[in-house]
């Protein structure tokens, strides 16, 4: 899933699992300005080759998180569950974070 350039949206319930990036983000990449939210969500065995296997936050974005999990993502380098870079503001509420591998 994508996100950028001041997008707002609104995800509820969703689960996004068993994708692949060949860069960052193999479940979520979250840049330029976006501010989605993701309530109750599910975010587990993404994959990336470079960061974030689970969620890259990138340049400047303001994702909200409520009661979401985040579990058994990978990636090669940093951030197997989340990867942030570049001034990321990102709130995580209520939600469990674990059993991620970089």
């Amino acid at each position: 899933m994508y996100c950028s350039d001041n997008t707002l949206v609104h995800f509820e319930q969703s689960t996004i699992s068993h994708n692949n990036a060949s860069s960052a983000g193999g479940g979520i990449s979250i840049q330029s300005h976006a501010e989605p939210t993701f309530t109750e969500c599910t975010i587990s065995y993404n994959r990336a080759n470079s960061q974030g296997g689970g969620i890259a936050l990138q340049d400047f974005v303001s994702p909200t998180f409520l009661g979401c999990s985040i579990s058994n993502n990978t990636c090669a380098n940093d951030g197997a569950g989340i990867a942030a870079i570049d001034e990321c503001r990102g709130s995580f509420t209520n939600c469990t974070i674990g059993t991620n591998r970089a």
